[in-house]
């Protein structure tokens, strides 16, 4: 999943977990480079699940290999490093088998009693139990989001 994210956006964890493998020092980004997550934080979970958080900002990974981080703490920012159109936040959750890895759908809390996968192109509220959610993230697809600009089409 990629979201829509201002360059600088504080990342948090979505899980408890370990930290397995971080970089944050390419300062590119475009679609001729050759790393394609740019500046990321992987995070191994208890269940052997991994998340990759991906196109982080330049040197903005606030934790270290091998730390252990727990679910809501602040990880990294969010930027345009790597095969970026834009300023976004890569996430996914990938397992694995004896057919290789594979990304898994993530469910994600919507609401105080509400979850669900998300949909391209639909806005979503961050959700904090007693806060007040933050404004709307685009969830989209970054190769589409970056078409529809071209053809100046509103989303």
């Amino acid at each position: 999943m990629d979201f829509e994210l201002p360059e600088g956006t504080k990342v948090c964890a979505a899980r408890d977990g370990v930290v397995m493998d971080l970089h944050d020092r390419e300062r590119r980004s475009g679609a001729g480079l050759s790393s394609a997550a740019g500046n990321f934080i992987v995070i191994l979970h208890e269940d052997s699940t991994w998340a990759i958080y991906g196109h982080l900002k330049y040197r903005s990974v606030l934790v270290e290999k091998n730390q252990k981080v727990r679910a809501g703490q602040v990880i990294g920012l969010s930027g345009q490093s790597g095969k970026a159109a834009g300023p976004h936040l890569h996430f996914a959750v990938f397992t694995a088998d004896w057919n290789g890895e594979h990304t898994i759908p993530t469910t994600f809390k919507t609401g105080e009693h509400e979850t669900g996968a998300l949909e391209e192109w639909a806005y979503y509220y961050a959700w904090h139990p007693g806060k007040k959610p933050f404004n709307a993230i685009l969830a989209c697809n970054i190769d589409e989001m970056e078409l529809a600009r071209d053809r100046k089409k509103v989303v």
